[in-house]
């Protein structure tokens, strides 16, 4: 009978230890959920404010266009040369400088580059 008792109490011994392990996994399991959501999470955030500063940049460029079209229109010697750069500038569009430059000024086939840098 007493070695009964002591089996019994070796069974729970084990058990206990087996409890411990299993709580222990699934804690570190479920950290590595977590700290695997944080960075996709930190990762997706990234993303969206690259994504915003093109978006800001192309309206920018656009906006610059706009701004030399209008500044043709009202002046055609706005751009002076083959390959100058228009000046006056357009002015900083959210920390964002548009520079503008021209091709066949003077001309029909006249062309206008915007480009941006932030």
């Amino acid at each position: 009978m007493h070695r009964g008792k002591k089996r019994h109490w070796g069974i729970v011994r084990q058990e206990r230890g087996m409890a411990l392990a299993t709580v222990i996994i699934t804690a570190i399991v479920c950290a590595i959920a977590a700290l695997s959501a944080l960075m996709l999470a930190n990762n997706h955030a990234q993303v969206a404010h690259f994504d915003q500063r093109r978006i800001q940049a192309r309206q920018a460029a656009e906006g610059g266009l706009v701004w030399a079209m209008q500044r043709l229109w009202e002046n055609p010697s706005f751009c002076g040369g083959v390959g100058c750069v228009c000046s006056p500038t357009p002015p900083t569009i959210n920390g964002m400088t548009v520079t503008l430059s021209a091709q066949n000024c003077g001309t029909e086939s006249m062309t206008v580059n915007a480009s941006v840098t932030y």
